[in-house]
């Protein structure tokens, strides 16, 4: 199984590193009014993959869907709702069989715990993640990767809907292992309202588009790089293409398509 393709999407949706700058950025809105339908990935070579989503009746993701640019199968997440919380998430590979999968449990309305399983051939908890809050914005999430024998924990801070800054640690020790920042425009993020409960993930919880990315420290050196993102936008206001600026090179990475109400 090629682990890049299958949680290529999940390493997007974990990049959960956010900054607003000197932009006033829009509270969000209950939905968005436009859905994404699909969203191309773009490689150095030209050639590309696709992902396709489905909705449920409540206006989430229930499914998503990677196919190659000759159409191949590549993967698949399916979504489990038990009314409007995600319960399971589950991840199938190449030949459309079930892999691996996401467990999440609640206190009232919030999400306090996500594991991860892998079956290989034997179920096997991998990763737990425990969620704290305060003013009903995640705080710290914890987590453990049980595989490798590691901890570490990150701080979330936030500037209105956005979260600013990410601190990462140790916890055996309290080192800082990533310092991440995000800049944003003022346009809306088409993955705002998505996902209902996926706290520190910007794609789901922050109603403007990343347009940099800083970071301070990585794998605990200080390196003080950064990456700026471009986009143009369709008449409701959503992005339909995105480039990154890696020093004097401009890539072509994703493209959208929506439905729009």
């Amino acid at each position: 199984m090629n682990k890049n393709i299958l949680f290529g999407s999940l390493t997007l949706l974990f990049l959960a590193v956010i900054a607003c700058e000197k932009v006033v950025c829009p509270e969000p809105d209950d939905k968005p009014s436009c859905k994404v339908q699909t969203l191309r990935f773009y490689y150095v070579d030209g050639t590309y993959y696709t992902e396709t989503y489905t909705y449920n009746e409540l206006g989430f993701i229930s499914e998503v869907t990677d196919k190659n640019h000759n159409g191949g199968f590549m993967s698949r997440q399916e979504y489990m709702y038990a009314g409007n919380k995600v319960a399971k998430k589950k991840l199938y590979d190449f030949n459309n069989k079930q892999v691996a999968e996401f467990h999440f449990s609640y206190t009232g309305n919030k999400l306090d715990k996500e594991e991860y399983y892998e079956f290989s051939p034997d179920t096997a908890l991998i990763i737990e993640r425990t969620y704290q809050y305060k003013n009903n914005r995640v705080y710290r999430i914890d987590e453990k990767n049980l595989n490798v024998n590691t901890a570490n924990y990150s701080i979330y801070t936030f500037t209105g809907a956005n979260v600013t800054r990410i601190k990462t640690y140790k916890t055996a020790d309290n080192t800082l292992t990533n310092d991440v920042e995000l800049a944003y425009d003022n346009k809306k993020n088409p993955y705002y309202g998505a996902y209902p409960d996926d706290p520190g993930n910007f794609r789901a919880n922050s109603p403007n588009n990343m347009i940099k990315l800083i970071e301070h420290v990585k794998q605990g050196n200080p390196v003080g790089t950064s990456f700026v993102t471009e986009y143009t936008y369709n008449v409701n206001g959503y992005p339909v293409d995105q480039s990154t600026i890696y020093g004097d090179k401009k890539i072509h990475e994703l493209s959208y398509s929506y439905l729009c109400k």
